[in-house]
């Protein structure tokens, strides 16, 4: 109950308003744009729901978007990253997604098929946390990627990383928590501004 009231009073006291910016697509390495889709009830423009990816999978998917989006999803039998997993895992040629909130392949994939058709490239964010095995220079490749909107979640200060927004309670852990839980994201940013491109 009091986490909801939490999450209650940073809807209402930490947005600043309304997102006006409405037909966008967030592209994620983890939960984060599910989440930030979900708590201010917006469809998922979205391919990367419900999934996550490690980092250096993640800095060569954006690097270069159209051509992974363009690929065939597999199902990945094994990981590169993990010995044991309980979840499914897919292939986009030499990256892996992890599709963490999801029962099986076939799902995850029928979703992932139709939600790329959904990706607005005229009005596109990008957003990193520095957990699953992100290191600085994942960090610096990230921050470097040719995009306008794009911030980078980290419990380090990074002073060089212009990108960087610091989740200071985090500060004396190697990454930040799962800041998706009761939208403690808006915590750090003021994720309606951005959006709304002030």
């Amino acid at each position: 109950m009091a986490n909801l009231i939490l999450k209650k009073y940073r809807m209402t006291f930490l947005t600043g308003g309304r997102i006006l910016n409405r037909d966008f697509t967030i592209i994620s390495d983890n939960c984060l744009a599910g989440s930030i889709y979900k708590d201010f009830n917006l469809p998922f423009n979205s391919p990367t729901i419900g999934l996550f990816f490690y980092g250096s999978d993640y800095i060569k998917f954006c690097s270069n978007l159209n051509h992974y989006l363009e690929l065939d999803l597999e199902e990945a039998a094994s990981s590169k990253w993990v010995d044991d997993f309980n979840y499914p895992v897919g292939k986009l040629g030499d990256i892996e997604l992890h599709f963490l909130h999801y029962d099986n392949f076939d799902i995850a994939k029928e979703k992932w098929v139709s939600r790329i058709t959904r990706v607005n490239f005229d009005n596109i964010y990008f957003t990193m946390t520095d957990r699953d095995l992100v290191s600085y220079d994942d960090m610096v490749l990230f921050d470097s990627l040719p995009y306008k909107n794009k911030v980078l979640f980290s419990s380090k200060l990074h002073s060089d990383i212009k990108s960087l927004v610091w989740c200071q309670k985090y500060s004396n852990q190697d990454a930040v928590g799962v800041i998706v839980l009761f939208a403690e994201y808006l915590e750090y940013f003021d994720l309606v501004g951005w959006i709304n491109g002030k």
